[in-house]
């Protein structure tokens, strides 16, 4: 099991997540702007790229800096 937490205030979060630091290849899912974290289960061990997007009325901002996530 792995938490991600982040801040929002008026905008939905794409969160994204990879095998590489600029790839989305595992995960992108929209949670909604009143999370302020998310679990996901049965993560198996790895290496993954973790990152959030906001999304508003005008679109998609840009992906804030990429964390490295080793899960064991």
């Amino acid at each position: 099991e792995t938490l991600v937490r982040y801040n929002t205030r008026q905008a939905d979060i794409v969160l994204e997540a990879g095998t590489t630091a600029t790839a989305a290849d595992l995960l992108t899912t929209r949670l909604g702007s009143t999370a302020t974290s998310v679990v996901v289960p049965n993560v198996p061990p790895s290496r993954y790229f973790v990152r959030v997007r906001a999304v508003n009325g005008v679109g998609t901002g840009a992906p804030s800096p990429t964390v490295e996530v080793l899960v064991r």
